[in-house]
């Protein structure tokens, strides 16, 4: 049986905005995350999840949650920087805005309301972008391409159905002619700069079905080869 594949063309003006959306999206997933600050510092330490783990009496599902750029809470933040032993800031938010969080600190004084307001706002712009997207019904994703890792902006399981925290898990989520009508699409289309509307059945835990929705784009390295795809997923109708 000969595979088709389609991929969804959509009107340039919505094609820019998606775009736009998705290179921003992008910029927050990028190498510098606290994901990455997170394993490079596991790797420094010597430490693994499951020593990580047990030491914060937490789960290793939860820790390698963290690994891969997954929420935290500032409680456990605050305890997983005191183990590693870095800067809490440093940890979750880089460099540039613990510098800017120390240059906003006087000397004489460790603790200042303008260094508060300071991580306040951060803390509070990180919060609205996750609230916004979840209040929209909508989850951010990037496909690593050369790592063959995928990595969310948030629980799966408001649009999935079912927690997702790896291309294994998400293939395993998708009956087996329908991943590869996908990958399909994307090889078919791996020299566009389209961006790909697609839908398709996940399966759930009860043996159900739940339709989703995605846009996502591919994004090249400085050789224009392609490295990554990165998209946003909604949950979407049953298909008729």
């Amino acid at each position: 049986m000969e595979l088709i594949c389609t991929l969804y063309r959509i009107p340039a003006s919505t094609s820019r905005l998606i775009t736009v959306k998705l290179e921003n999206i992008d910029v927050a997933l990028r190498q510098d995350s606290f994901g990455f600050r997170l394993t490079e510092t596991f790797e420094h330490r010597k430490l693994t999840v499951k020593s990580v783990s047990a030491a914060l009496g937490l789960s290793r599902t939860a820790v390698h949650k963290w690994t891969k750029g997954g929420e935290i809470s500032y409680e456990n933040l605050r305890s997983l920087a005191k183990l590693l032993d870095v800067n809490w800031i440093w940890l979750r938010y880089g460099d540039e805005a613990l510098s800017s969080a120390q240059a906003a600190e006087p000397i004489d004084h460790p603790v200042t309301n303008l260094r508060r307001s300071y991580i306040a706002e951060i803390m509070r712009s990180e919060e609205l972008m996750r609230s916004a997207l979840e209040a929209t019904g909508i989850v951010a994703w990037e496909w690593n391409l050369v790592a063959d890792d995928l990595i969310f902006s948030s629980s799966t399981t408001m649009i999935f159905g079912r927690e997702l925290s790896s291309m294994a898990d998400f293939r395993q989520s998708i009956p087996e002619a329908d991943l590869a009508t996908i990958e399909c699409m994307y090889a078919t289309g791996i020299d566009s700069n389209s961006v790909f509307e697609y839908a398709h059945p996940v399966r759930q835990p009860d043996k159900s079905v739940r339709w989703v929705k995605s846009s996502s784009k591919i994004v090249r390295d400085a050789s224009r080869r392609p490295v990554k795809i990165i998209g946003v997923s909604r949950r979407g109708e049953v298909a008729g």
